[in-house]
């Protein structure tokens, strides 16, 4: 039998076929590795951009359900896109070099990317990995605000 669980460590029963391990205390747990990433998130706190305020939004790799930041073991190219919006993507924080993409670096399970939008308007973006090799981020919707005082 197969026993998926998202990293951390196991405590209860473990049926391992005709037989029954018992793991129910600490003496006994067993230390699962972490799941693979298995998907893309994007993340801006808060979820909102400033009209004509460059908006840092990260991109994650996570476990299936979105909860766990997951390590990469190569580098994950990510492509970016706007289903709505007239603003642009950015690699860098001036909101100076425009870009279509970003690279998750091995080793971590985060990066991040810069939007800019002169209008006062709801986004929504896009993130997927090149080759599809992860799911696609669930899109990200940024509110238009005022910017603070």
């Amino acid at each position: 039998h197969t026993v998926q669980y998202w990293g951390g460590t196991f405590f209860g029963q473990l049926s391992t076929g005709p037989m029954l391990v018992d793991m129910t205390t600490a003496a006994t747990a067993v230390p699962v590795a972490a799941a693979p990433a298995v998907a893309l998130y994007l993340d801006v706190t808060p979820v909102k951009h400033y009209k004509n305020g460059c908006t840092q939004i990260l991109v994650r790799t996570t476990s299936s359900n979105f909860a766990t930041s997951t390590n990469l073991a190569q580098d994950l190219t990510v492509l970016l896109s706007q289903g709505t919006g007239h603003g642009t993507i950015y690699s860098d924080s001036g909101c100076s070099q425009a870009t279509t993409q970003t690279v998750i670096s091995a080793g971590t399970n985060t990066t991040q990317f810069y939007y800019l939008d002169g209008t006062g308007e709801v986004v929504h973006l896009n993130a997927s990995a090149q080759g599809g090799s992860l799911a696609d981020a669930p899109t990200l919707d940024l509110t238009e605000a005022n910017p603070p005082l």
